[in-house]
């Protein structure tokens, strides 16, 4: 991840629930451990396949990762097992450019697949532009970078 990028993993929303009575998340060295809650939900990566109509598909690194967008700038990268099944999902908003138009259509997707947003923070956010932007906007990383500029 670069400066420039604010990071959110995605996790199935039912899996979340049922494996999380407490709302307590899987944390492994301080940062979340999604692949439980994918492993649970059994899904195949094509449940992302209709986000090349906002962020291009493009080539990853590495064969068992689907990377929508590009990987320095806007992008969601999707990990999958040998069987294709998703073990992790996140995706990256690049604030140095105009974003509005890709975050309310991850949003979107996110509410029609029943998706959660999980920040850096770990907290499960609201699928709000408005709520997801002031996180961006006020985030460590934005401060940063432009008190650099």
């Amino acid at each position: 991840m670069a400066l420039w990028q604010y990071n959110f993993q995605l996790i199935e929303k039912r899996s979340l629930y049922d494996l999380s009575n407490t709302q307590e998340l899987f944390i492994e060295d301080g940062f979340l451990d999604e692949e439980p809650y994918w492993i649970y939900s059994h899904k195949h990566k094509n449940l992302f396949s209709e986000m090349d109509h906002v962020l291009k598909k493009n080539k990853s690194w590495s064969n068992s990762i689907d990377l929508y967008g590009e990987q320095d700038s806007n992008c969601l990268e999707v990990y999958f097992d040998n069987s294709d099944y998703i073990t992790s999902a996140s995706f990256r908003i690049d604030f140095r450019i105009p974003y509005e138009n890709i975050l309310e259509n991850i949003i979107i997707f996110c509410a029609s697949k029943e998706l959660v947003i999980i920040d850096e923070n770990l907290n499960n956010v609201q699928l709000n532009y408005e709520y997801i932007d002031n996180i961006i906007k006020s985030s460590k990383q934005r401060k940063i970078y432009f008190s650099l500029m």
